[in-house]
């Protein structure tokens, strides 16, 4: 009644009789249901009809520009990372890798944040980053989430992580995650951390992810600035980094 549609029509819609409401139809029904702007356009770009299928080679579409990259390590007091459409760090610089072995390139941030004791280990509010990164995931699938890989990778933490088969049941969505996190580092100890995600490119699918101390954790987060070529895995590769929720080995140039 609310959004103006028939209860027959709307049952269809939940059923998955229909499969092209109009926008106008979606639009109601989203202000119907109270969404927020993520879950609304959401929403709307499931009822939207699919694109045509392109055969694109899936390591073209998630390089890393090598500029872009360089733009990276020139951050030297800031961290940040490249994420891809399945939540794989794509390139990182010294400092993100410093500050949390999740920032490793190669490595799977759902993977990381749900199944390794050592990411889970450093966050504060763990609940947070956790629902987070589901909803963030959840966002940038898409419509995809009948995609092999898609589903291989939620079947897989479902089994293994009731808490993130319990976040992927609430079916809620993030698209551009930002916030605040207390963190503790194991050599410079506590600090607190704001993050903020970026749109890299016009298809949304590469995000980036910049990291600044909040205004009494800039100098802690400045020590280990300091500290990040020494404490660098790409670099010096200490034992303890090796896990199976991360690459034992990254290359640059893979």
């Amino acid at each position: 009644m609310l959004a103006g549609i028939s209860a027959d029509y709307y049952m269809r819609l939940e059923q998955g009789r229909d499969h092209r409401p109009s926008e106008q139809v979606l639009e109601a029904l989203a202000r119907a249901l109270t969404l927020d702007d993520d879950a609304a356009d959401h929403l709307i770009a499931l009822g939207r009809p699919a694109p045509p299928v392109r055969q694109t080679c899936r390591a073209a579409v998630e390089a890393v520009d090598p500029v872009l990259q360089d733009l990276l390590d020139a951050w030297t007091t800031v961290p940040a990372l490249i994420l891809g459409p399945r939540q794989g760090v794509l390139a990182s610089n010294a400092l993100a890798r410093a500050l949390t072995p999740l920032s490793i390139p190669g490595t799977n941030m759902l993977r990381a944040v749900f199944l390794d004791p050592d990411v889970r280990g450093r966050y504060g509010d763990i609940e947070s980053v956790c629902a987070a990164a589901v909803a963030n995931f959840r966002a940038g699938v898409g419509g995809d989430v009948e995609d092999a890989d898609v589903k291989a990778l939620v079947d897989e933490l479902s089994r293994e992580s009731t808490h993130f088969a319990r976040l992927w049941g609430q079916h809620d969505v993030l698209s551009a995650p930002s916030g605040e996190e207390p963190f503790v580092h194991p050599a410079v100890g506590p600090m607190r951390l704001r993050y903020r995600t970026f749109a890299i490119g016009a298809t949304n699918t590469i995000t980036l992810l910049v990291v600044i101390a909040a205004l009494d954790s800039r100098e802690t987060l400045a020590r280990l600035a300091r500290m990040a070529t020494e404490l660098d895995p790409l670099s010096c590769q200490p034992p303890d980094l090796t896990s199976p929720y991360r690459p034992a080995r990254y290359s640059p140039a893979a």
